[in-house]
Protein backbone atom coordinates (compact mmCIF):
# COMPACT_ATOMS: atom_id res chain seq x y z
CA UNK A 1 0.00 0.00 0.00
CA UNK A 2 1.00 3.46 -0.35
CA UNK A 3 2.17 5.49 2.21
CA UNK A 4 1.64 8.94 1.09
CA UNK A 5 -2.33 10.10 -0.26
CA UNK A 6 -3.21 13.41 -1.11
CA UNK A 7 -5.21 14.81 2.02
CA UNK A 8 -8.45 15.83 -0.31
CA UNK A 9 -11.48 13.09 -1.66
CA UNK A 10 -9.27 12.18 -4.54
CA UNK A 11 -6.49 11.14 -2.06
CA UNK A 12 -9.22 9.18 0.06
CA UNK A 13 -10.39 7.01 -3.13
CA UNK A 14 -6.43 6.13 -3.77
CA UNK A 15 -6.39 4.95 0.09
CA UNK A 16 -9.58 2.65 -0.51
CA UNK A 17 -8.55 1.50 -3.79
CA UNK A 18 -5.26 -0.32 -2.00
CA UNK A 19 -7.00 -1.45 1.00
CA UNK A 20 -9.64 -2.98 -1.51
CA UNK A 21 -6.64 -4.05 -3.68
CA UNK A 22 -4.50 -5.21 -0.77
CA UNK A 23 -7.16 -6.95 1.38
CA UNK A 24 -6.61 -10.49 0.54
CA UNK A 25 -2.68 -11.02 0.53
CA UNK A 26 -2.11 -8.06 2.96
CA UNK A 27 -2.84 -8.99 6.59
CA UNK A 28 -2.52 -5.24 7.66
CA UNK A 29 -4.72 -4.24 5.39
CA UNK A 30 -7.30 -7.15 6.44
CA UNK A 31 -7.07 -5.92 9.89
CA UNK A 32 -7.42 -2.28 9.84
CA UNK A 33 -10.71 -3.52 7.17
CA UNK A 34 -12.17 -5.62 10.64
CA UNK A 35 -11.54 -2.60 12.97
CA UNK A 36 -13.26 0.12 10.68
CA UNK A 37 -16.10 -2.80 10.29
CA UNK A 38 -16.17 -3.52 13.76
CA UNK A 39 -17.28 0.78 14.25
CA UNK A 40 -19.48 1.05 11.37
CA UNK A 41 -22.37 1.11 13.40
CA UNK A 42 -22.30 4.50 14.86
CA UNK A 43 -18.91 5.57 13.13
CA UNK A 44 -19.24 9.24 14.30
CA UNK A 45 -19.42 7.94 17.73
CA UNK A 46 -16.16 5.84 17.54
CA UNK A 47 -13.54 8.52 17.39
CA UNK A 48 -11.02 5.55 17.20
CA UNK A 49 -11.92 5.42 13.38
CA UNK A 50 -9.75 8.39 12.95
CA UNK A 51 -6.62 6.35 13.17
CA UNK A 52 -7.39 4.86 9.51
CA UNK A 53 -8.04 8.07 8.28
CA UNK A 54 -4.59 9.82 9.00
CA UNK A 55 -3.06 9.51 5.68
CA UNK A 56 -5.88 11.32 4.05
CA UNK A 57 -8.07 13.57 6.76
CA UNK A 58 -7.54 17.25 5.31
CA UNK A 59 -6.32 19.31 8.57
CA UNK A 60 -8.74 21.88 10.07
CA UNK A 61 -12.04 20.38 8.47
CA UNK A 62 -15.46 20.98 10.48
CA UNK A 63 -16.87 17.90 12.73
CA UNK A 64 -19.44 17.80 10.02
CA UNK A 65 -16.98 17.03 7.27
CA UNK A 66 -14.56 14.97 9.48
CA UNK A 67 -18.09 12.87 9.84
CA UNK A 68 -18.71 12.67 6.26
CA UNK A 69 -15.39 10.77 5.85
CA UNK A 70 -16.06 8.59 8.40
CA UNK A 71 -19.54 7.74 8.15
CA UNK A 72 -18.40 6.33 4.00
CA UNK A 73 -14.91 4.49 5.07
CA UNK A 74 -17.11 2.74 7.45
CA UNK A 75 -19.60 2.07 4.32
CA UNK A 76 -16.44 0.84 2.23
CA UNK A 77 -15.78 -1.48 5.05
CA UNK A 78 -19.41 -2.99 4.64
CA UNK A 79 -18.84 -3.53 0.96
CA UNK A 80 -15.36 -3.82 -0.57
CA UNK A 81 -16.10 -2.39 -4.25
CA UNK A 82 -15.19 0.65 -4.65
CA UNK A 83 -15.26 2.05 -8.21
CA UNK A 84 -13.48 5.63 -9.89
CA UNK A 85 -15.80 7.17 -12.13
CA UNK A 86 -14.37 6.39 -15.95
CA UNK A 87 -13.15 8.54 -18.82
CA UNK A 88 -15.73 8.44 -21.44
CA UNK A 89 -14.46 10.85 -24.03
CA UNK A 90 -12.70 14.20 -22.70
CA UNK A 91 -15.36 14.35 -19.82
CA UNK A 92 -15.41 12.40 -16.69
CA UNK A 93 -18.34 10.53 -15.93
CA UNK A 94 -19.50 10.49 -12.34
CA UNK A 95 -20.49 6.94 -11.42
CA UNK A 96 -22.63 7.98 -8.90
CA UNK A 97 -24.46 5.83 -6.07
CA UNK A 98 -27.81 6.50 -8.31
CA UNK A 99 -25.59 5.06 -10.73
CA UNK A 100 -24.96 1.63 -7.98
CA UNK A 101 -28.39 1.79 -7.56
CA UNK A 102 -29.67 2.04 -11.20
CA UNK A 103 -27.09 -1.28 -11.98
CA UNK A 104 -29.05 -2.80 -8.81
CA UNK A 105 -32.23 -2.46 -10.28
CA UNK A 106 -31.26 -3.83 -13.73
CA UNK A 107 -30.59 -7.10 -12.04
CA UNK A 108 -33.98 -6.99 -10.10
CA UNK A 109 -35.98 -6.80 -13.65
CA UNK A 110 -39.52 -6.72 -12.36
CA UNK A 111 -38.74 -7.15 -8.44
CA UNK A 112 -36.93 -3.32 -8.77
CA UNK A 113 -40.23 -1.85 -8.13
CA UNK A 114 -39.76 -1.86 -4.26
CA UNK A 115 -36.63 -0.15 -4.98
CA UNK A 116 -37.98 2.66 -6.48
CA UNK A 117 -39.83 3.54 -3.20
CA UNK A 118 -36.80 3.10 -1.13
CA UNK A 119 -34.81 5.42 -4.36
CA UNK A 120 -37.16 7.90 -3.55
CA UNK A 121 -37.32 8.16 -0.09
CA UNK A 122 -33.14 7.97 0.33
CA UNK A 123 -33.48 11.60 -2.12
CA UNK A 124 -35.50 12.86 0.18
CA UNK A 125 -33.18 11.95 3.78
CA UNK A 126 -32.13 14.59 6.21
CA UNK A 127 -28.00 14.49 6.22
CA UNK A 128 -28.07 13.46 9.88
CA UNK A 129 -29.99 10.46 9.01
CA UNK A 130 -28.15 9.62 5.34
CA UNK A 131 -25.60 7.04 6.64
CA UNK A 132 -28.49 5.13 8.42
CA UNK A 133 -30.52 4.99 5.15
CA UNK A 134 -27.38 4.29 3.11
CA UNK A 135 -26.20 1.30 4.66
CA UNK A 136 -28.65 -1.52 4.50
CA UNK A 137 -28.76 -0.17 0.44
CA UNK A 138 -24.68 -0.89 0.63
CA UNK A 139 -25.42 -3.75 2.05
CA UNK A 140 -27.53 -4.86 -0.72
CA UNK A 141 -25.17 -3.71 -3.48
CA UNK A 142 -22.80 -5.67 -2.04
CA UNK A 143 -24.76 -8.95 -2.16
CA UNK A 144 -25.33 -8.14 -5.81
CA UNK A 145 -22.25 -7.51 -6.59
CA UNK A 146 -22.47 -3.83 -7.64
CA UNK A 147 -19.60 -1.07 -7.45
CA UNK A 148 -20.04 1.89 -5.41
CA UNK A 149 -17.98 5.36 -5.89
CA UNK A 150 -16.87 6.21 -2.70
CA UNK A 151 -14.80 9.09 -3.81
CA UNK A 152 -18.16 10.49 -5.59
CA UNK A 153 -19.79 9.21 -2.37
CA UNK A 154 -17.64 11.30 0.01
CA UNK A 155 -18.24 14.58 -2.33
CA UNK A 156 -21.75 13.98 -2.18
CA UNK A 157 -22.17 13.65 1.41
CA UNK A 158 -20.52 17.07 1.86
CA UNK A 159 -22.85 18.51 -0.78
CA UNK A 160 -25.91 16.87 0.09
CA UNK A 161 -28.03 19.40 2.02
CA UNK A 162 -27.13 22.06 -1.02
CA UNK A 163 -30.29 24.29 -1.42
CA UNK A 164 -30.57 23.47 -4.92
CA UNK A 165 -30.53 19.52 -4.07
CA UNK A 166 -27.81 19.04 -6.70
CA UNK A 167 -26.44 16.01 -5.53
CA UNK A 168 -30.12 14.48 -5.21
CA UNK A 169 -30.54 15.51 -8.89
CA UNK A 170 -27.49 13.62 -10.02
CA UNK A 171 -28.88 10.45 -8.26
CA UNK A 172 -32.43 10.77 -9.26
CA UNK A 173 -30.95 11.07 -13.21
CA UNK A 174 -28.55 8.25 -12.98
CA UNK A 175 -31.30 6.18 -11.38
CA UNK A 176 -33.71 6.94 -14.07
CA UNK A 177 -31.56 6.88 -16.75
CA UNK A 178 -33.12 5.75 -20.35
CA UNK A 179 -31.76 1.92 -19.63
CA UNK A 180 -34.96 0.45 -19.02
CA UNK A 181 -37.28 -0.54 -21.88
CA UNK A 182 -40.02 2.49 -22.18
CA UNK A 183 -43.03 2.36 -21.04
CA UNK A 184 -46.25 3.51 -23.21
CA UNK A 185 -46.22 6.54 -21.17
CA UNK A 186 -42.80 7.67 -21.94
CA UNK A 187 -42.79 6.89 -25.38
CA UNK A 188 -46.27 8.67 -25.68
CA UNK A 189 -44.71 11.72 -23.90
CA UNK A 190 -41.57 11.64 -25.92
CA UNK A 191 -43.91 11.65 -29.07
CA UNK A 192 -46.27 14.56 -27.89
CA UNK A 193 -43.01 16.80 -26.96
CA UNK A 194 -41.08 15.96 -30.53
Amino acid sequence: MRTQYDRNPRGFGKYLKDLQDARDNNPKAKAVIAKIRQGAGEPTQNPALFAYLEAVLPPNLSTQKEDDYLEVICLFSLHLMHREGKEEGNTKSRFNFGASLRQLKDKLGNGGKSLDLRFNALLNTDREDLYSALRPLVQRLRSDEVEVNYTQLLCDFQKWEKSDQSVQRKWAQQYYRASAPESEETSTAATTLA
